[in-house]
């Protein structure tokens, strides 16, 4: 490499640099930096995301695509010992499927929510039906009373260290079709808000209206 080219590279590199800087430090953080560029974030998070994962919480309104995506894979992290949490909301609250009807842009109505309800309400037996006699694990479910104001995915909430620590995040919107706004938190990354997702979804599991344990 020549000397002019060498210069030329340095150049670079501390423009890189000097632009990094300007982004983490110099400037107000950017939405279209902060959220996913992935619409079905929550949706497709990838196996390798739970590798290891000894505690898995779950909640949203309905969860159906992302119960029935995660299926084999919460099965053999259950199997190998791992406790799975999941709050969906109580189909059988009328007044709440009304609230979900009128906050929502689609066609269904009372009827079609809850039957998107008892459907992942299957889905999760099937998991448990899968399950091996000797599995080591759990799953509960919990059934809430209110509309929450985001979706959550937290992976291994309750370890002792940062290492494998991390939440992803679905902002919900009204009476609208297009995707929900995502992000994920890592604990080793901002631990303060992480904590603060945590301490929500604890929140969320003692709203419920009822809870059940599998096995019992």
């Amino acid at each position: 490499m020549g000397a002019q080219s060498a210069i030329d590279k340095i150049e670079q590199l501390s423009q890189e640099n000097h632009d990094l800087v300007l982004k983490e430090y110099g400037k107000k953080a950017k939405a279209r930096n902060f959220f996913s560029v992935d619409a079905d974030l929550l949706h497709q998070l990838p196996r390798s995301t739970f590798d290891d994962a000894k505690d898995i919480y779950l909640s949203g309104m309905s969860l159906r695509r992302t119960i029935r995506t995660l299926q084999p894979t919460l099965g053999s992290r259950i199997t190998a010992g791992a406790h799975v949490r999941v709050i969906i909301l109580d189909g059988k609250n009328n007044k709440l499927m009304e609230e979900l009807v009128l906050r929502s842009a689609g066609a269904k109505k009372v009827k079609g929510w809850q039957e998107v309800l008892e459907s992942v309400h299957d889905d999760v037996q099937t998991i448990i039906q899968g399950l091996p006699k000797n599995s080591k694990g759990s799953i509960e479910i919990g059934y809430l009373p209110y509309v929450p104001s985001f979706g959550i995915v937290l992976i291994n909430p309750n370890g002792r260290n940062g290492r494998g620590k991390s939440c992803f995040v679905e902002l919900y919107h009204h009476r609208s079709t297009e995707a929900n706004p995502s992000f994920e938190i890592n604990y080793e990354n901002d631990e303060a808000w992480y904590k603060f997702s945590v301490n929500q979804y604890d929140l969320l599991w003692k709203s419920c209206s009822l809870t059940e344990k599998y096995p019992k």
